[in-house]
C-alpha cells in the first residue's frame, strides 16, 4: 500500500518539478520569457535535492512494480529492497549535493 501511494505522490511532484527545472533553465539562457521568482529558484540546492530524491523513489518503486508484473511474487521483499536502495541512493545524492 505504501509503495503504491508513494509512487503516486512522487509522480505528482515530478509533474511540477521537472517542468519547473526545464523552464527556469531555458529562462536563464533567454530562450523563453522570464518569470522573476522562477529564475532565482533554478539553482536552489533544496529543490534540486527534492527533485533527485523524488526521481530515485519513483524509479525504485516503478522498478518494483515491473518486477512484480514479471512474475516475482515476493512483494514485501521487493518493497524493502526498493526502499533500502532508494534511501541509500538518496543519502549519497544529498551528500554529494550539500557536503561535497
Amino acid at each position: 500500500m505504501f509503495a503504491w501511494l508513494s509512487q503516486r505522490i512522487t509522480g505528482i511532484f515530478l509533474m511540477f518539478l521537472i517542468p519547473w527545472k526545464i523552464y527556469s533553465g531555458y529562462a536563464l539562457t533567454g530562450q523563453v520569457p522570464r518569470i522573476e521568482g522562477l529564475l532565482s529558484s533554478h539553482i536552489v540546492a533544496t529543490l534540486d535535492g527534492l527533485l533527485i530524491v523524488t526521481v530515485i523513489f519513483h524509479l525504485a518503486y516503478g522498478l518494483r512494480v515491473m518486477l512484480i508484473d514479471a512474475g516475482i511474487k515476493q512483494e514485501k521483499v521487493l518493497f524493502y529492497a526498493a526502499t533500502a536502495l532508494s534511501l541509500l541512493l538518496s543519502v549519497y545524492a544529498l551528500y554529494y549535493i550539500y557536503w561535497r
